[in-house]
């Protein structure tokens, strides 16, 4: 708009009427195909003494055009806006959701004994480097401290090297920070749970906002670990209502007074900014080594802990029967499995309610 008053007020040269003539010549080039009928109709309310324009007033009625044009293309699309959320409100909400463990910065090390890639490491050849790894001296402490004492002997100095060179390659923090924000925008989730999720405020919130995601994020309670769990929501879809993080006790020590944390699960309370339904969204990351069934036990005290902070947080905010999902890294080949004996534990105490996600829940392949 400040254009066109600008080029009115050069043509006019600070007078306040235009010669006709010049009027013509102007509005010929700036609108060519407008033809020279329609041309003379448009400038006719606005000649003075029959050869001269009042630009001014004909400027004034131009800018009021374009306003109620503006003015109704705006109106149309905002009803056909409202339109468009009445109809999705009537049918479910569908939504994607994406699970990633990012791998820690402060864990991702080639030389570890349950890494070493980059070169050919049979069962048997790994199980010999947990052993120098594990192996303990008389006051308990490692024999084979640090890298690469306990390849050696075990690894010629060629494999050491190819590990190295893979952790530079592929492990460094530096160099695969960015390659875990490409693949989170591949994976274009409207959800999103990350799992051993450090460096949060200095990287992944900053870049999760650019992707157009809120998020939330806990440390996980062991004060040696610096990764924890994260939720992000795509902004355009949800907005959040409530959040809560539980620390799970894995043990308690009666006499010391002790309470043993590890893990932590993050939960948030979403609500569609197009249909108005709320689901509940819970990440987490359970206890290590599902090859081994006798930490099946300790899972299972987790989820019971995540099942009655759901009960808990739902309550406050009258959400007991929204959609729950929960995700992250479980370290387990079936979910039901755990559930089954969390309930059994949960029912042995009557006082203990269950939340519906209990019952209805299914594990998604």
């Amino acid at each position: 708009m400040q254009s066109l008053r600008s080029c009115f007020q050069e043509l006019s040269g600070g007078r306040p009427t235009v010669p006709i003539t010049r009027f013509r010549e102007f509005f010929g080039k700036i609108m060519p195909k407008v033809s020279k009928e329609s041309l003379e109709l448009f400038i006719r309310p606005y000649l003075v003494n029959g050869d001269e324009v009042d630009h001014k007033q004909l400027l004034e009625s131009l800018m009021c055009g374009l306003d109620e044009e503006r003015d109704r293309q705006l109106q149309a699309a905002q009803d056909e806006v409202r339109s468009l959320k009445g109809a999705l409100s009537r049918h479910p909400l569908e939504f994607t959701v994406g699970q990633y463990n990012i791998l820690a910065g402060y864990m991702g090390n080639n030389m570890e004994p349950w890494f070493l890639y980059g070169i050919d490491m049979p069962p048997e050849k790994r199980k010999q480097v947990f052993k120098l790894h594990g192996e303990r001296k008389a006051d308990g402490k490692p024999a084979n401290p640090g890298w690469p004492n306990y390849v050696k002997g075990i690894l010629t100095p060629e494999e050491i090297q190819k590990v190295e060179e893979e952790h530079q390659k592929n492990f460094a923090w530096e160099t695969r920070k960015d390659r875990l924000l490409d693949v989170i925008g591949e994976m274009d989730a409207d959800l999103l749970s990350l799992v051993e999720c450090d460096h949060y405020e200095d990287h992944f919130k900053p870049a999760l906002e650019r992707l157009g995601y809120g998020s939330t994020w806990r440390k996980r309670p062991r004060p040696s670990s610096a990764d924890g769990c994260c939720l992000a929501w795509r902004r355009q879809l949800f907005d959040l209502v409530a959040e809560e993080s539980v620390e799970f006790v894995d043990k308690m020590c009666p006499k010391e007074g002790k309470v043993y944390k590890d893990r932590i699960a993050v939960i948030a309370l979403l609500r569609s900014r197009i249909s108005k339904h709320r689901i509940c969204v819970a990440s987490t990351h359970l206890q290590r080594n599902p090859e081994d069934p006798t930490q099946d036990m300790l899972r299972a005290r987790q989820v019971g802990q995540v099942l009655r902070a759901l009960v808990e947080f739902t309550s406050q905010h009258g959400a007991l029967d929204v959609p729950v999902v929960l995700t992250g890294d479980l370290n387990c080949t079936s979910f039901g499995r755990l559930r089954g004996i969390a309930n059994t534990l949960s029912l042995m105490n009557r006082e203990v309610v269950l939340h519906p996600f209990t019952f209805d829940c299914a594990d998604v392949p």
